[in-house]
């Protein structure tokens, strides 16, 4: 129950920060609101409409879990399962599916170590829709990729810590 209650705290303290911070903002600069549709309304209202049935059936089925979940764990866990779901389902999902970008991390390397095929990969680059921008990382990049890329960059190392000594760190490093 405490451990319920804190929780509680900190989310009331992190709110009031946000409310402070978006208080600061309008001191700084005021807003000037006008009212008109985009040119591309029809888009956003598709758009926003998928969105809408997306958080209406995950909503369902976290309900259903609600429901379930109590007859199988304790009432605390209960509760730091709720906290889990709201932060999930108000603050983290929804800007993830604002984004529109997928990001296929060290994909480069799963290519070269032959865990996926190149032209799996690249069937999938060419079937993306235009909304969506995919993010492709790892060294040693196909030639192919990068011929369809719209960016590519290259990392090179200027000065590391690791080498005056500083060892990795957890959370960061690894």
């Amino acid at each position: 129950m405490i451990a319920a209650n804190i929780l509680l705290l900190l989310f009331c303290i992190r709110q009031l920060i946000c409310l402070a911070m978006f208080l600061f903002a309008l001191k700084l600069y005021k807003p000037k609101f006008s009212i008109q549709l985009p040119e591309n309304y029809k888009e956003v209202f598709k758009y926003a409409s998928y969105i809408i049935l997306a958080g209406s059936a995950g909503a369902i089925l976290l309900d259903i879990d609600k429901f379930m979940i109590p007859q199988k764990e304790a009432i605390e866990m209960v509760a730091y399962y709720a906290v889990g779901v709201y932060i999930a389902s108000v603050v983290e999902i929804p800007g993830r599916a604002m984004a529109q970008i997928v990001q296929l991390l060290e994909i480069n390397y799963a290519i070269q170590l032959e865990l996926l095929k190149l032209d799996d990969v690249l069937q999938l680059i060419k079937a993306k829709p235009p909304e969506l921008d995919l993010v492709l990382t790892g060294n040693h990049a196909a030639e192919e990729i990068i011929e369809l890329a719209d960016l590519v960059t290259e990392m090179k190392e200027i000065k590391h810590p690791f080498k005056s000594g500083i060892k990795a760190k957890k959370g960061i490093d690894f």
